[in-house]
Parts: structure tokens; sequence; C-alpha cells
């Protein structure tokens, strides 16, 4: 029997046709091509030879059913079907996700993975709660903190995690001696008490005058001061402080009553006077230099051996003449202050007293003669300065006390003698 099917007609050429085979037909009888039959149809496929299924893309032959070509999932759908290339139709209480069926958990699974519907599986170093809820895990505890990840905590305030990861007290303070037993508080060790700031500080029973407790019972001296056999601190003074004082403090004399500080800081006798002319060797007693000899009142005077007279011993065998006198030089040994005259052509007995002799020019004793400011005396009475009263004449015997008055003028500028013969 014909089958028109079978009979393929070439578009241009009229009078041109091809016979299929039974297994196939016409492409659309407008080519001249024959097709394959496949019988049942290819499902999600297309005939490739007859009776032969090819699968479209996203899709492969099932190994059950040669005409059927199924959906191809590159991750397997797990709670799930693939439905269409890489399309999963997951299961109650699943989700296509990341291209297959995952759980769902109605609370996020933190620090875990939803393994199946509402339920989560912990990692490792976490443990699941009764409330479900994964929390990091420290096999030791966290005491005086909190489990922060596995095998990691994080202290309280006031603590400090030590090099084993413990959490141990934390004190701002150096607690010394003792240790720190909670926050900010020290717990001291025996010999070590609390300070007023919490550190544990040395005792030492005696105490550490001038110095430092630097272990119990155990002092060091500050700087400048020594420790003796009996523990005690004692200054240290560079210079001698003397049998008159004791070193109180590093370089520092006191001195006792009597005694006094020289440039030196040494201690060293005190005289009220000031010894001049001599040395302090103790209070107020003076030891005078040689060439000083000590008066009443217990000061240094200098000693002339000649006496001074008419002046002062101003300096050891050094005399100062009073005004009026002079230092008679002729006995170098023993120098002298003797009276002071201008134009003396007599003797000066006196400061600008000279004495020497005159002839007389008259006979009465109503007229004196005037001497030139100076002393006179007759040549009969020849005075010396021994005679003289208050470096005034003395007249002779023969002068009556009315005519010494008269004569003799006292506190006068001008001296007249009696001519007297």
């Amino acid at each position: 029997m014909f089958q028109p099917e079978k009979v393929c007609f070439g578009a241009l050429l009229i009078f041109t046709f091809l016979f299929c085979v039974d297994t196939q037909i016409c492409n659309d009888r407008q080519t001249l091509e024959c097709l394959p039959i496949c019988s049942p149809d290819c499902i999600n496929g297309y005939c490739e030879n007859p009776g032969q299924c090819g699968c479209n893309v996203g899709y492969q032959l099932d190994k059950t059913n040669t005409h059927k070509c199924l959906p191809i999932c590159n991750n397997t759908c797990g709670h799930g079907t693939c439905v269409a290339p890489n399309l999963c139709e997951c299961n109650f209480g699943y989700r296509f996700d990341n291209l297959t069926c995952q759980p769902i958990c109605t609370e996020p699974c933190v620090n875990g993975t939803c393994v199946a519907p509402d339920t989560c599986e912990c990692f490792t170093g976490y443990r699941k709660t009764e409330s479900n809820l994964c929390l990091p895990y420290c096999s030791n505890g966290c005491p005086y903190g909190t489990c922060v990840s596995p095998e990691n905590c994080t202290c309280n305030n006031g603590w400090d995690k030590d090099s084993s990861g413990k959490c141990v007290p934390h004190c701002d303070m150096d607690c010394g001696g003792g240790s720190c037993a909670s926050p900010n508080v020290c717990e001291c060790k025996t010999g070590y008490e609390k300070s007023r700031n919490g550190t544990c500080i040395p005792v030492c029973s005696n105490g550490c005058l001038h110095g430092t407790c630097i272990a119990p019972e155990n002092c060091t001296c500050n700087d400048r001061w020594l420790k003796n056999n009996t523990g005690e601190c004692f200054p240290i003074c560079d210079m001698d402080c003397g049998e008159g004082g004791r070193c109180v403090e590093p370089d520092v004399c006191e001195c006792l009553s009597g005694y006094e500080n020289n440039e030196n800081g040494t201690c060293i006798p005190h005289c009220s006077s000031g010894c001049p002319n001599g040395t302090c060797i103790t209070p107020d007693v003076c030891q005078c230099n040689e060439g000083f000899n000590k008066t009443h009142l217990g000061l240094c005077e200098p000693y002339c051996s000649s006496g001074c007279g008419n002046g002062t011993c101003v300096e050891p065998d050094v005399c100062q003449c009073t005004t009026g006198y002079k230092m008679n030089w002729d006995n170098l040994y023993h120098p002298t202050c003797i009276p002071e005259c201008e134009d003396c052509n007599g003797t000066c007995v006196a400061p600008e007293k000279c004495i020497y002799f005159f002839e007389p020019q008259s006979t009465t004793v109503d007229e004196p003669t005037e001497c030139n400011d100076v002393a006179c005396v007759s040549k009969a009475d020849t005075a010396t300065e021994t005679e003289t009263i208050n470096y005034y004449t003395k007249v002779s015997s023969e002068t009556t006390d009315s005519n010494y008055d008269e004569n003799i003028k006292l506190n006068s500028d001008k001296v007249y003698a009696q001519n007297i013969w």
C-alpha cells in the first residue's frame, strides 16, 4: 500500500522524490530527508535513531526507560526530587538552596549546622544546651570569666588571663611581698604588712630611721648614712666634728653649748670677745699670740718691753706716740716717745714747750721778760722736764706766791719767767 508520508518531494524539482523506509518518515515533505521513528515518543528528548532516543540539554536517558530522559541536577537533591535541570522539588521541611534541598530550622543554628528540620548539629568545640543553642565549650571551665570560643575564655572585669589561659585577679598596684588575691586586693606573706596604698611592704620591728626596710628585719641606709653593728643608720661627715660637736646629718655637725661651726662645718670653741690677737681654745678662753699679754678682762693686748711712756703699745714692741710726741730712735732697742717742739734751740720738755737759758734784761720783779711763746728759766735755775708743772716752768724759791701768780700765767699763750738774780 502506498503511504504518502513515506514519499518526500523536492521543493524545486517537482518530479524529484524520495521513498522512506518503514522506520523513517519525511521531515516536512518539502525536503528530500527521512527522519527516524521512535515509539513511544521520546520524553524530554528527541528520536536520534529509529527506536533510539537522544536527550535534550540538561537531561539524561532513564536507565529503566529508554524512551524517557530525566533532568540532571548537578547536586543531589537529597531530601527532594530533581524536576528540571538543576532544579529540585524539596520535601516538606526543606528548601531549595545552593542547587540542593537544605533542611529548614526555624531558629538559626549559630555555631552549628541545620541537619534536619528544626534540628541543629553543633560545630566541633561547641555543645548544645537545653534550649537547643550551640555554645562554645571550655574543658576546664571559665572560673571568673566566660567561654567565648572553644577552649578560649574571656575574663571578667578585674581579672586577667595567665599563660595557661586561666583567669587570675588583677591588682593595679604591685603586691610586693604578697600576692593578688582578688581584684585590687593583696594578700601579704609572713613578715610583710599592707601599706596605705594596699601593697605589701616588709616589716622591720625597730623601724628604719634614715633608711629603707628592704626585707623583713633588714634595713638599707640612705645615701651618706652608714649602718652600725646594731643595725641603726648613722650619718657620715667627711669633716671631723671635733670634741665640741656631733654628726647629726650627712656633712652636718651639731655643736655643743659654747661651740660654733666654722666655715668648714667643724665645731670650734666660741669666745664672745672674738679673741683678737689670740686663739679661742675653749669656750670664752683665749690663748694670746706671741708678743701679746692677757688683760684682767681676758683680752690679748700687745706687749712693749719699753713701756711706751707718752704713747700706746699697738703691736708687740711697737709704740704709737700720743699727739705732741715723737719716737726717739737714739736707743734702737728701747725706743721711747719724747715731746716734740718746733724750732727749739733749748730742751723740749713737753709738746711745744722748750726750755733754754736767757740773760736777764731787768732786775725788777714787775717787768717779766717775754720768752717768745716758750718757757724760760734763768741761767742760774736750769730747769729740766721733771722740774716743770703742767708744762709750765717751775720758779725758784725766791719767787713769792704773788709774784708766781703774776709772772707765771697758767694756761696762757705766752709764758713768762721771773728775772731772779
